[in-house]
């Protein structure tokens, strides 16, 4: 057929490539919790220190009610300052702690729910100046 004309349904919204959930502007709603790059000898850091957060939490991961208190003392262990960790709760059974190592944030929760896993990241202090706290907020 010559010339047929590639038929869109009416009424989609635009769709922000990269976005998310598909919602539009995406990015730029949550540009505010955007982390700083980390240089390639940080990452590398941040992934050996994601690998000893892993292995320090490691007997306490399969334990489903890890406390706050816990937590903070088996990150302790590994050699982390006590002033370097924070520590929260999420829902009644998940505990989550941020390490702060300078430009490398390392954050995640120790999942007694999920076969006593681990999960943890490495990434850079958050730009909106909350260091490695993501920002919250709306607008």
């Amino acid at each position: 057929m010559r010339g047929a004309a590639v038929r869109r349904p009416r009424g989609l919204p635009h769709v922000e490539p990269g976005a998310g959930d598909g919602a539009p502007h995406y990015r730029e709603n949550h540009a505010f919790q955007s982390a700083a790059e980390l240089s390639p000898a940080d990452r590398a850091r941040g992934e050996a220190e994601v690998k000893k957060v892993e292995a320090g939490l490691a007997g306490i991961a399969e334990d489903r009610r890890t406390t706050e208190p816990q937590l903070h003392e088996a990150l302790v262990g590994p050699g982390y300052g006590p002033g370097s960790i924070s520590t929260g709760t999420f829902g009644p059974h998940r505990t989550t702690f941020i390490v702060e190592l300078g430009p490398i944030c390392v954050e995640g929760t120790p999942d007694g729910l999920v076969n006593g896993l681990v999960t943890a990241e490495a990434h850079g202090r958050y730009l909106e100046g909350t260091g490695c706290v993501k920002p919250v907020g709306d607008h």
